[in-house]
């Protein structure tokens, strides 16, 4: 009979913590707040002037639907970017997120699909993990150790969503070299 002590139990590693630097979380949660009252700032004169010049009526039309659009779209960000993502060996946990106190969890062998950034040969822009239940964890490249975030989604994802990022790439890189030979 062998002696046994906590200390022989394997350790499970701790997650990978990953969030935003102080000055990006304020961009995106009150990016939104400044952008509507620079825009608003245009449309007040835009609709006082519409009486005496009609064309102003167009412009501030066009100006109201930037505010609406940039908040649409500040909201639908709201929902799935979290400020904190954790990922273990298992699973990737997002938390913290804007007005909320959600958390969501995505097993890494449910993942169905990865959009977006570095996922589809961009070096910017938001990257989204999807399960196969329709829960997404997005976050930008901006996140503190982004590549390592982003490679250990990569080496934990089931082998076919790997192969259709490696083909998503694969085309990207051939649309660069038609571009690049037609110039010449």
């Amino acid at each position: 009979m062998t002696d046994r002590t906590a200390t022989d139990r394997p350790i499970k590693e701790q997650p990978k913590v990953f969030t935003y630097p102080l000055a990006l979380k304020l961009v995106y949660r009150y990016g939104n707040i400044a952008a509507t009252f620079t825009l608003a700032l245009y449309l007040v004169p835009l609709i006082a002037g519409a009486s005496e010049h009609s064309e102003y009526t167009f412009y501030a039309l066009a100006v109201g639907i930037m505010i609406v659009a940039i908040n649409w779209w500040f909201v639908k960000l709201y929902a799935v970017t979290p400020y904190r993502v954790e990922a273990d060996e298992e699973k990737l946990v997002g938390s913290s997120y804007v007005f909320r106190s959600k958390r969501v969890e995505i097993r890494f062998a449910d993942v169905v699909d990865l959009k977006g950034g570095i996922f589809e040969g961009r070096p910017y822009g938001l990257m989204k993990v999807i399960d196969k239940e329709g829960a997404t964890i997005a976050f930008f490249h901006r996140i503190r150790r982004s590549k390592e975030l982003q490679g250990e989604i990569l080496r934990l994802v089931p082998r076919k969503v790997y192969d259709d990022v490696l083909d998503k790439l694969g085309m990207r890189k051939d649309k660069i070299r038609k571009k690049a030979s037609k110039r010449r």
